[in-house]
């Protein structure tokens, strides 16, 4: 019991639970009476009615209970993130693997979804490791960069070099409009 520490009380797992408070996943998980599901807190499922909740220190007292997992959150994954995460690693391996990059229509049938679905869920991934590295302290280009194949990095480096002569570009010359406005 130890684990649910910071949710000792089924008033404070229930408001959790009503707000959908990811920071709660992996704490302690919620049963459903009227669907036999059990659920993590920060699920998008729609909330159920509090009559008919139940709530259990992990995933494998729900289990046996009777409770059957749910599968938009599937809580007894590591994390509500894996089932993504694992898409996009097959993902990256295939593109490692293939002589010619495969094209977004390729990775998103291979991984069962609609392009544009894949393509929202690799820039989330990619926007949650960039996080995690800034939060660490590794935002240093030239050390993300060290660690990119030579072709891809001359890429960067080349779009880089780029977008900082379009930076320090001189102002266009002002408009009509321009001058009207300052007046």
């Amino acid at each position: 019991m130890s684990i649910m520490s910071n949710y000792g009380t089924d008033d404070v797992r229930w408001a959790a639970v009503r707000s959908r408070e990811r920071a709660a996943d992996g704490r302690f998980v919620f049963s459903v009476r009227s669907t036999g599901v059990y659920c993590r807190p920060g699920c998008a499922s729609r909330t159920p009615r509090r009559e008919n909740v139940a709530f259990h220190a992990d995933w494998r007292a729900a289990e046996a209970a009777g409770f059957r997992a749910c599968k938009r959150c599937a809580p007894a994954a590591a994390s509500a993130d894996e089932p993504t995460l694992t898409l996009i690693r097959d993902a990256c391996r295939r593109i490692e693997g293939a002589e010619k990059p495969p094209t977004l229509e390729e990775l998103a049938s291979a991984a069962g979804l609609s392009r544009f679905h894949f393509h929202r869920l690799s820039r989330e991934s990619s926007a949650s490791r960039r996080r995690h590295t800034r939060k660490r302290g590794r935002s240093n280009v030239c050390e993300r960069l060290s660690t990119l194949p030579p072709a891809r990095r001359a890429r960067r480096v080349a779009s880089r070099v780029r977008s900082m002569r379009r930076a320090s570009a001189p102002a266009a010359a002002p408009t009509r409009w321009s001058t009207i406005s300052s007046e």
